[in-house]
């Protein structure tokens, strides 16, 4: 998907092979590529046998390269002859890398041509087709990174709805409690005052002698229930204050479980991240001895190839 390193064939004097180098080189995203020339004969007699020798040699450095270009200038129809060899076109359609042909003609088409992987009309087009490449799997990584936001965005969005929720349900919930106690408590000192009515009635002046006693108690008592109902709004409260108070606690921490699960956040503590062809090295039983590997940091990249692999 990212043809990093290149190997081309192509005489190490075209001009078409220089406006290839000069192309990837200068291409205005500063992608960084890898490549190596493999110099070949690219037209009369001796071409095709010139050019199925750059392939044998390639193939002998096959799991370096990631794409093999075959590029020259323009010329006459006899000029591209050997490009309609048998055992050229034989030697292109089996192998085992992906062939990209530069030939440099705008109008006539070779064997070789129809049996590459990828056929561009020059070798400046050849070089525009690789860098292209790159631009297309950026714009996948940033839509990856926005999908990403998104749904971050859609849960945080979803967590805040249900704790406001929460709150809406919890708030009348305390309030027809609040209800409820002080209405029993209204009817508790409606039934007192009656029978100290009645009491008062039937005893008189017994009663008078302890009237001032019982309305003493009486009014400890409401203050009392009170009291109660005020411990009993408090405690509401408070209980309510610890269950907002946990609900925020578990959004920060998912916040902050998503932010320590972001991979910059982990190249940002100092770490790095080691891939293979693209893909994450998680034991070191997936490396072997030439293999190209890429580190990268917080603020960049590094290639390297393995020279030792070393178990515990």
């Amino acid at each position: 998907l990212v043809p990093k390193s290149i190997a081309v064939i192509s005489s190490p004097t075209a001009a078409g092979f220089e406006d290839f180098c000069n192309q990837l080189e200068n291409n205005a995203s500063g992608y960084r590529f890898h490549y190596k020339l493999f110099p070949a004969i690219m037209q009369g007699n001796q071409a095709e046998e010139s050019i199925i020798g750059a392939l044998d040699r390639i193939n002998e450095l096959e799991q370096v390269f990631d794409v093999v270009v075959i590029i020259r200038g323009g010329g006459s129809q006899t000029d591209l002859n050997c490009f309609d060899s048998y055992w050229l076109a034989f030697h292109v359609a089996q192998f085992p890398l992906p062939i990209i042909s530069g030939i440099g003609h705008e109008r006539d088409e070779t064997i070789v041509d129809i049996v590459s992987n990828v056929k561009v009309k020059t070798p400046t087009a050849a070089a525009e087709f690789l860098i292209d490449c790159f631009d297309n799997r950026r714009d996948y990584h940033d839509s990856l990174k926005h999908n990403f936001l998104s749904e971050i965005q859609e849960t945080l969005q979803d967590a805040s709805e249900s704790l406001f929720s929460l709150s809406n349900r919890f708030s009348p919930l305390v309030n027809r409690i609040l209800e409820r106690k002080s209405s029993h408590l209204q009817r508790i000192n409606d039934k007192l005052l009656l029978s100290v009515k009645r009491l008062t009635e039937l005893k008189g002046y017994e009663l008078n002698k302890y009237k001032a006693k019982l309305h003493f108690a009486l009014e400890q008592s409401i203050i009392n229930e009170k009291l109660k109902t005020k411990l009993l709004e408090n405690n509401l409260k408070i209980s309510a204050n610890l269950l907002l108070k946990n609900q925020k606690q578990n959004l920060l921490l998912l916040e902050k479980t998503i932010h320590f699960l972001n991979p910059e956040t982990i190249l940002e503590k100092g770490y790095t991240i080691t891939l293979k062809n693209g893909v994450i090295v998680k034991d070191v039983s997936g490396l072997s001895e030439s293999d190209c590997i890429e580190t990268k940091f917080k603020n960049g990249s590094v290639e390297s190839e393995v020279l030792n692999v070393k178990f515990k």
